[in-house]
């Protein structure tokens, strides 16, 4: 789009709700203290055992985050590293923060000691995102150890 610029906020949710399954993001609001849109998530991350409707893998969220507050390049590195290891089981870590600071120090060549990586870690785990059902916020995407 001529003229739209890639705002921090929808770089950091694209990577944050990728590793939580996200195929793609629509984004629809985005306004100083809010972002808003749609998630479509990758069917093969659920295990219903059945068929369901694909609707049923779309979920409106909202982010009340501004422009400025948005989380750091080292939390953003981390998400982006979760989401191309496939480190979750839903929104559950799958490995130690001791493993994840090894794959983190090896792929940004940085050699983080674990009360450095603990804060970057501890960032991540203190974003909430708001899932949006029928018009109002309910259930709330995060990644948790």
């Amino acid at each position: 789009m001529e003229g739209y610029v890639f705002m921090h906020r929808e770089k950091f949710l694209t990577a944050f709700l990728g590793a939580l399954g996200a195929e793609s993001i629509s984004f629809e609001t985005v306004e100083d203290d809010l972002i808003s849109g749609t998630v479509q998530f990758d069917p093969s991350h659920f295990h219903f055992g059945v068929l369901v409707d694909e609707n049923d893998y779309k979920q409106d969220f909202c982010w009340h985050m501004s422009e400025d507050s948005v989380p750091n390049e080292k939390v953003f590195n981390l998400a982006q590293l979760i989401h191309r290891n496939s480190l979750l089981d839903i929104d559950r870590l799958t490995v130690s923060p001791d493993q994840l600071r090894e794959k983190y120090n090896e792929e940004y060549k940085k050699n983080l000691d674990q009360a450095e990586f603990n804060n970057i870690l501890d960032e991540l785990k203190h974003v909430f995102v708001k899932m949006v059902n029928d018009g109002k916020e309910t259930d709330t995407f995060y990644i948790h150890q």
